[in-house]
């Protein structure tokens, strides 16, 4: 069932248009940036976006000049370590060809407040189907802030398989929503619906 919506998803980042790419990763970080856990942020965790990811590059450029920016780092086969930096052009290409930062300014994922997860697809509860190789499942056993799944509203599913060791999501933001999957309590009313008023609440 995973590898099938894996399948899914892969499907439809081929069709997805460069157009509509950027158009909707502009639209998920608008919204991103709009939410007052994230706007008082001061230290946050990004990923740093693939080709066909939630497009992340501009919102780590912006938030360099405000927040603590740390990005992980893949240590071989047993998972990430999580590392500060003080600009963009720090990241260089590293394994899998993402970009990585450099070794210097490791920080303990249990010091940080917020980190932004991806995703192949995502459901309401927070659940997420991930690449297949455990890094991010391995890092959200240890986190102890508040998670928030980038993904493209396309890939959010009512319900994704998931095991009793698998750990969620706070909030799935995506083009249209933001949803607070119950996981922790939301701070205000209102903000696990779209900006415009159309998208449904959790």
């Amino acid at each position: 069932m995973k590898q099938r919506l894996r399948n899914a998803s892969r499907q439809r980042r081929i069709r997805r248009s460069r157009q509509q790419l950027v158009q909707f990763s502009r639209a998920i970080c608008h919204r991103l940036e709009a939410l007052p856990l994230y706007a008082d942020a001061t230290s946050v965790l990004f990923y740093a976006s693939k080709e066909d990811e939630v497009q992340t590059h501009e919102l780590i450029r912006r938030a360099s000049t405000s927040k603590q920016v740390l990005l992980p780092r893949v240590l071989g086969k047993h998972g990430l370590s999580i590392h500060r930096i003080s600009s963009f052009d720090d990241l260089t290409p590293g394994r899998f060809g993402i970009l990585e930062p450099p070794s210097i300014g490791k920080v303990s994922p249990k010091s940080i407040g917020l980190a932004l997860i991806p995703g192949f697809a995502f459901d309401r509860e927070g659940h997420r189907i991930g690449y297949g190789l455990g890094y991010y499942d391995r890092l959200l056993r240890q986190f102890k802030g508040t998670t928030i799944g980038l993904c493209f509203e396309a890939d959010l599913h009512r319900r994704v398989p998931c095991q009793e060791h698998d750990v969620p999501v706070d909030l799935v933001v995506t083009e249209e929503r933001v949803i607070w999957t119950g996981k922790k309590k939301r701070p205000g009313k209102g903000q696990d619906r779209a900006k415009d008023g159309s998208g449904p609440g959790a």
